[in-house]
């Protein structure tokens, strides 16, 4: 049983305000057209059956782009607040509960976590995502399964 997983750190966004929150920032037009790349990039190579991210807005926008992409619905999407800038053990724990149904499945995160959890998935050197920076990891087990190092760069 393979699976992948698309691992993407939202596009460029908004600079913060002093004093604002962060969680509300949203894409700026850089990060649309970074997106305007990348979403039909991965819907060309890997068809995810769910986008699973952050609740924060840049990251619910460049998860929406992605679905937009991959000819996906919004009952394919889901927006956890669990998952906003947390560290990259809380988002191992998390695709340890992947629903076993689906083979493929994306999620939209944010750095430190996205760059150190793809680092420990496939065991090995990588470099810290950039904004709309993603990679795609193959696994020969099921979401339960997945161990640290146990995944290989798809691509």
């Amino acid at each position: 049983m393979t699976r992948q997983l698309v691992l993407l750190r939202h596009a460029h966004a908004e600079p913060g305000r002093m004093g604002g929150n962060d969680f509300v920032r949203t894409l700026s037009e850089r990060g649309r057209q970074q997106l305007s790349v990348v979403a039909p990039a991965i819907a060309k190579r890997v068809s995810p059956d769910k986008v699973i991210a952050s609740a924060a807005v840049r990251t619910t926008e460049t998860a929406r782009a992605l679905l937009r992409a991959a000819d996906m619905t919004d009952a394919q999407f889901e927006a956890d607040d669990a998952l906003y800038e947390v560290p990259s053990m809380v988002l191992y724990e998390r695709l340890l509960r992947v629903d076993e149904a689906l083979s493929v499945v994306a999620f939209v995160l944010h750095n430190p976590g996205v760059s150190d959890l793809a680092q420990a998935l496939i065991n090995g050197p990588i470099r810290p995502f950039e904004p709309a920076d993603f990679a795609v990891i193959r696994f020969n087990c099921g979401w339960s399964e997945i161990t640290h190092g146990s995944g290989t760069l798809d691509g």
